[in-house]
């Protein structure tokens, strides 16, 4: 009987030679990321995360990564990831106001949730987490973490302080939501690349850019502006996350699911907390630099200015997002 088993299996491996291996064959997914890999949100998480997938699934999880906007650029994520071009990539949550306009509210004044506020709600099983979960859902994604970066600066070649300096001035934005901003405040906001901002700034063609702290310092904004505003949270803040394509996750063993899902989170509560421990560092990088910093704070005179400035367009935006999303917020009311 033995004898006959063993013919049966080289008979197989010989006419199927796959056959055999298949169930055993790790399952490779692709990851890209888009910017600079000196940047928190990916230095602190896409190695460890890879490093956790591959070793809590035993080496049935393996993973190419493909940094720099090698495979997919930032403008291309909200595409590329639904269609399968890669399984997991790098993503900036307001990309998706073209299509789904209540994630851009997390770039609004109306996000008031601190970075260490954002840390303990944007986790898996947290009512605001799960209503953006839910979004990605409906576009074919699957959510795998978020996190907050922290309220941009703004990086100029003018004195920033107070809303009134911000009159008349061609800055450029960073999505949808803080276009919005910027005209509120009177300014001209300008969409471009992130490879022109540069030049734009060095060249006067720009009076100021938007960008994360983290960001600011990598593309060396310090060379070509004199000033840095960083906006406390006034102007809402940027989150980032990963997110992979739905089929692809669905398609994996439930235990496989569940250790991307682990890998993620476990990885992210790293990240998110490097994220707010660094993020004065790299305020203090720019002065270094020889830029002026200003960071606005809460509960400062200048804080109510620019609230006080800011009041009429927050009540606007309450009508502009749905009730779900506004009751999500804390302290914001339905109008």
């Amino acid at each position: 009987m033995k004898r006959c088993l063993s013919g049966l299996v080289f008979a197989v491996a010989f006419l199927f030679p796959g056959a055999l291996r298949a169930a055993d064959a790790p399952i490779t997914l692709t990851l890209a990321t888009w910017g600079a890999q000196s940047h928190p949100h990916e230095k602190e998480f896409v190695n460890l995360f890879i490093t956790t997938a591959e070793r809590e699934s035993g080496g049935r999880l393996r993973f190419k990564y493909f940094p720099n906007g090698s495979m997919v650029k930032q403008d291309d994520v909200v595409t590329a990831v639904p269609g399968g071009l890669v399984d997991i990539a790098l993503m900036i949550i307001d990309s998706w106001a073209g299509s789904e306009h209540d994630v851009s509210i997390t770039a609004t004044p109306l996000w008031n949730l601190s970075m260490e506020d954002a840390s303990r709600q944007l986790v898996p099983g947290k009512p605001l987490y799960e209503y953006f979960s839910a979004i990605m859902r409906k576009n074919s994604v699957k959510l795998l973490c978020l996190m907050d970066i922290g309220p941009p600066i703004v990086a100029s070649n003018f004195d920033l302080s107070k809303p009134q300096d911000l009159d008349g001035k061609v800055v450029r934005a960073l999505s949808m939501g803080t276009a919005e901003d910027l005209v509120a405040l009177k300014a001209s906001p300008i969409v471009m690349g992130v490879g022109q901002v540069y030049a734009g700034l060095q060249r006067h063609t720009i009076d100021g850019a938007m960008n994360g702290a983290q960001g600011a310092i990598g593309l060396r904004y310090y060379e070509v502006a004199t000033h840095e505003m960083a906006t406390g949270g006034a102007l809402g803040t940027i989150i980032s996350g990963y997110i992979m394509n739905l089929r692809k996750f669905e398609s994996l063993p439930p235990e496989l699911q569940a250790v991307i899902e682990n890998a993620a989170k476990e990885t992210r509560t790293h990240a998110q907390q490097f994220l707010i421990e660094s993020y004065p560092g790299f305020l203090k990088q720019a002065a270094d630099h020889g830029m002026k910093v200003y960071e606005l704070r809460r509960g400062t005179e200048d804080w109510n200015l620019w609230q006080a400035s800011l009041a009429k367009f927050k009540l606007e935006l309450t009508k502009r997002y749905s009730p779900e999303m506004i009751t999500l917020l804390p302290n914001q009311r339905v109008q």
